[in-house]
């Protein structure tokens, strides 16, 4: 069947800016996910319009179909998604099921418990595959979400690729064991309480609303070793306080989009925005 998601002749996924070559754009797209993912994305209800919502805000730039439901069949290896006729409805009916359990804010007490339903939903969602691309991208953010509405942080970064797809690949064969360990161990508890730190007078007020951003730019303006000294961990301990970054580190995220796009793209870390030095669109 003729896909008509990619140019004609060729697997490059048709996008906004006419690119017909696989290189190039990766690592436009790379650009311009790191773009929003540092900006932030807008939370939702979980519903199914949610997780469209999430798939448009992380690639609508690129891609004219961002956000809708796919309509071509779509397999990896041995696996074969959702058949495209049947997303709308089990996607619909997995997210009933979430509303039913009251989104798991009865886990909230319980990290392991949590770490199930967080990896069953992950799962299942990923079984749906819903987009013709960057469903593994939108299922981390639509669960990391998922995570802080119950007072909890996922960190991604503390699952590496490669475990992430043989987690990925056993829980299409309804095992999810690796990925409830996996997210029992990127599993944090987010700060409760409003803190602020002070720093030569000047004072950052803290709460869980708080990015990882806005602490980078505040250390960078008034304490910038610090900030040069965070690239290996995912709090800063700073006048007795943890101050849980988020789901973001920027230099860890900047030393793998330079080691990944070959150095096109080059990603200041302590900087307000993604810049890249030598993309043209």
């Amino acid at each position: 069947m003729k896909d008509p998601y990619v140019y004609a002749g060729t697997d490059v996924l048709i996008n906004n800016y006419g690119i017909k070559d696989n290189a190039t754009l990766s690592r436009v797209e790379a650009h311009a996910y790191t773009k929003v993912v540092m900006e932030g994305i807008s939370k939702g209800d979980f519903s199914l319009d949610h997780l469209k919502n999430t798939h448009k805000a992380l690639f609508g730039e690129v891609y004219p179909w961002a956000g809708e439901i796919r309509t071509v069949d779509i397999s990896k290896g041995d696996t074969l998604f959702c058949r495209n006729e049947f997303i709308q409805s089990e996607a619909t009916r997995l997210l009933r099921e979430l509303k039913s359990e009251h989104f798991l804010e009865g886990n909230k007490n319980s990290p392991d418990k949590m770490a199930e339903r967080l990896a069953h939903y992950f799962a299942e969602i990923n079984a749906i595959h819903p987009f013709r691309e960057g469903n593994g991208r939108t299922n981390r953010e639509f669960i990391r979400q998922l995570a802080e509405h119950n007072g909890m942080n996922l960190d991604f970064q503390k699952i590496n690729r490669e475990q992430n797809i043989q987690a990925s690949i056993a829980s299409t064969h309804f095992d999810n064991r690796q990925l409830e360990n996996l997210f029992k161990n990127a599993l944090t508890p987010i700060m409760q309480q409003d803190k602020s730190i002070e720093v030569n007078n000047t004072t950052l007020k803290i709460t869980k609303e708080t990015t990882t951003q806005e602490v980078l730019n505040f250390f960078k303006e008034h304490d910038s070793k610090l900030v040069e000294n965070i690239s290996k961990t995912n709090t800063i301990d700073y006048q007795g306080h943890q101050l849980s970054l988020d789901y973001l580190k920027p230099k860890d995220l900047a030393n793998q989009l330079n080691q990944k796009c070959d150095n096109i793209i080059k990603i200041e870390y302590n900087v307000e925005r993604v810049k890249a030095n030598s993309l043209e669109r």
